[in-house]
């Protein structure tokens, strides 16, 4: 592990950790989710003018040799995935993201005001800000319609929100839990690779 204060991390301890992660036996993908912790870590305290500079931008993340391509769900597994849920919410979550392409905090920072009759905007702002920092329009295909439905219906209905109030590590290993209990291998982020790859039927998308 890196030690001292974060004033005193440079390059080259990023570049020293990575290496024994990496040596370690740690897979690409962990180390590279590590460095983008750190990164983040390292952005605050520059936003808050405590560093003058984020030594981990200088640093290239792993990238593993055995990549296959995006991984993505058949509508088989999506089926199997449903059936496999443990809360009643937890499927129309996933009907939720798998039919809009959300990431994570644009599905967790979706209000009804931003949801219309055929369209529904994923909005970027202040903590909710997402990965790529824009907004955008899309339409709400037959998944996501029937996910809208059960949450508009649901007892534990929020006012402002369309999904329950849960943390993102939680709700991310909601996702991972019933993903392996219908014996698939994936996660929270495959559902917008699925969306992507096959359920974006509508031309407009």
């Amino acid at each position: 592990h890196l030690t001292g204060t974060l004033e005193g991390v440079s390059q080259l301890d990023i570049e020293s950790y990575k290496r024994k992660r990496l040596n370690a036996g740690a897979a690409p993908g962990t180390v590279a989710k590590e460095l983008r912790t750190l990164s983040a870590m390292l952005n605050r305290a520059v936003n808050l003018r405590l560093l003058d500079r984020n030594p981990c931008k200088l640093v290239k993340a792993p990238r593993s040799l055995n990549q296959s391509g995006l991984r993505y769900f058949a509508a088989e597994d999506m089926q199997a995935i449903y059936q496999k849920s443990i809360e009643a919410w937890h499927k129309h979550a996933w009907m939720l993201y798998a039919g809009t392409g959300a990431r994570r905090m644009e599905g967790l920072s979706l209000k009804w005001r931003e949801v219309g009759r055929e369209e529904m905007k994923l909005i970027s702002t202040g903590e909710e800000r997402t990965k790529s920092g824009l907004a955008r329009e899309i339409p709400i295909s037959e998944g996501a319609q029937q996910a809208l439905e059960f949450f508009r219906a649901w007892p534990h209905k929020s006012d402002l929100y369309v999904l329950p109030r849960i943390t993102p590590p939680s709700l991310s290993r909601a996702a991972a839990k019933c993903i392996r209990r219908a014996k698939l291998t994936g996660s929270l982020h495959t559902f917008r690779h699925t969306f992507i790859s096959h359920l974006a039927a509508d031309p407009r998308v």
